[in-house]
């Protein structure tokens, strides 16, 4: 293996756990500060499950990133948003009810997906400026 090789495959193995660490941190922050999880409800239930499909969801778009196909994303996004919409649905329907489990979910929902796709695509594309930028300078 190249010199090369073992730097961009080092370079993002790093990158895929900031990722997925880190992205899952900032995520799980943004949803504490817009009061949209807590600590007692973040142990069970969709919070939880949150997790899970967000890191999920950061690695399958690193590895879209990386593989050089961000079209995927918008059929990641899709699924996921057919999976939810149900949920989703009964959120617009109960919109007057400001305090309505359902309202909650799609805000929980909406804001989670949006800061863990923004982190799964943007951690690839630093890992890989680092990359290019260690080849040019070393």
């Amino acid at each position: 293996m190249s010199e090369h090789l073992l730097t961009h495959l080092a370079t993002h193995t790093v990158g895929l756990g900031v990722s997925l660490l880190v992205g899952g941190v900032i995520t799980g922050w943004a949803l504490n500060r817009l009061r949209l999880i807590n600590a007692t409800t973040e142990k069970s239930g969709p919070h939880s499950a949150g997790k899970i499909i967000g890191g999920a969801e950061r690695f399958l778009i690193y590895l879209m990133i990386v593989f050089g196909h961000p079209q995927l994303l918008a059929a990641l996004v899709a699924i996921k948003t057919l999976v939810r919409y149900p949920e989703v649905r009964a959120a617009r329907d109960a919109a007057g009810d400001d305090d309505s489990p359902q309202r909650h979910f799609a805000e929980y929902y909406l804001v989670g997906t949006l800061v863990s796709v923004c982190f799964g695509v943007a951690v690839p594309l630093v890992a890989e400026g680092v990359y290019r930028y260690a080849l040019l300078h070393l």
